[in-house]
């Protein structure tokens, strides 16, 4: 009783709280219009125009404390697009602070906002904050299962990465692309292997990256097989695995290639049985993560002389 009794006082308490925020809230929101509509031959109107935005903000940070998301994140849109007339650095932290209100309640909302922001990022060569919010926008989509949109995004986040000198952030973003393609709904299993073979390649030269080569190659592997399936053509498998064995001569010992090479002829016969008992022995060698069983399972679901089934054993 006397927890139940404690929860109710503290949801009450918060209930007066976020009433008291959003009337101070309201409060701002009156300053700042009365502010546009008032006549001064001494005030011009973008001084105005500031110091509503500036208000509108005040009154966005009451709803955000209150915890009215949607009310905070179309106040701070009000707020950007004053301040958008003068200063583009203010415009686009508030469409920043509307997107991750707005995200709260409504994706395709939020993504408005962090598009708006991207744009002046963007138009003010700011293009390493433009990367950052391509990056939220891909993982708003990502959740929502929109795969395709969300490979977009990132791939967006990876060009202006390079735009702004940093190489490394922007294969990382690649490898992120080259998954979601694959996850696509059709996947896209040729765009994913030349994002993972270019990633492969940067890498290779760069002393701090060599170790991440294996798994790489491996993803561009098994992105191979899958698509030899699709076109029935296991000579272009045979020749991929060989040029990844002469792209990194370690790839050849490890377990990933190992497989590669056991499962190509075994994929080319529909073996289903010797297929599944592949995918057995590398995962006592090396537990498989979810992206690689998924790709596993699409992979034997599409041989041509199974008998379809929706799971695959890798214990």
């Amino acid at each position: 009783a006397e927890l139940y009794q404690s929860a109710q006082n503290s949801r009450r308490i918060w209930r007066m709280e976020s009433v008291f925020h959003n009337k101070k809230a309201e409060g701002f929101i009156e300053e700042a219009e009365k502010k546009l509509n008032s006549w001064s031959l001494f005030t011009s109107k973008a001084l105005k125009r500031e110091e509503a935005a500036e208000l509108y903000q005040s009154a966005a940070n009451q709803y955000k404390t209150g915890g009215n998301w949607k009310k905070a994140g179309d106040t701070y849109l009000k707020a950007g697009d004053l301040y958008k007339k003068g200063s583009g650095h203010e415009a686009a932290n508030c469409y920043v602070d509307a997107g991750k209100m707005l995200k709260k309640v409504s994706a395709d909302e939020a993504l408005k906002a962090f598009n708006l922001a991207i744009e002046i990022y963007t138009d003010s060569n700011r293009h390493s904050g433009a990367a950052r919010l391509c990056k939220e926008v891909g993982e708003i989509f990502e959740k929502d299962g929109k795969y395709a949109q969300s490979a977009k995004a990132f791939k967006q986040a990876s060009h202006f990465y390079t735009a702004s000198d940093q190489p490394t952030n922007a294969m990382h973003q690649l490898v992120k692309v080259a998954d979601l393609l694959v996850q696509a709904s059709p996947p896209v299993y040729e765009e994913a292997i030349e994002h993972f073979e270019k990633v492969s390649r940067y890498s290779l030269d760069n002393r701090m990256l060599r170790y991440s080569v294996k798994g790489y190659l491996f993803k561009a592997g098994l992105c191979s097989m899958a698509l030899a399936i699709a076109k029935d053509d296991y000579k272009t498998l045979q020749d991929t695995i060989e040029k990844y064995v002469d792209m990194d001569p370690d790839f050849e010992s490890s377990a990933e290639c190992k497989f590669l090479q056991t499962a190509a002829p075994i994929v080319e016969e529909g073996n289903d049985k010797d297929f599944q008992a592949a995918v057995k022995a590398l995962n006592k060698k090396k537990k498989l993560d979810d992206w690689q069983v998924n790709i596993l399972l699409s992979i034997k679901r599409n041989l041509k002389q199974q008998v379809q089934t929706d799971e695959i054993d890798i214990t």
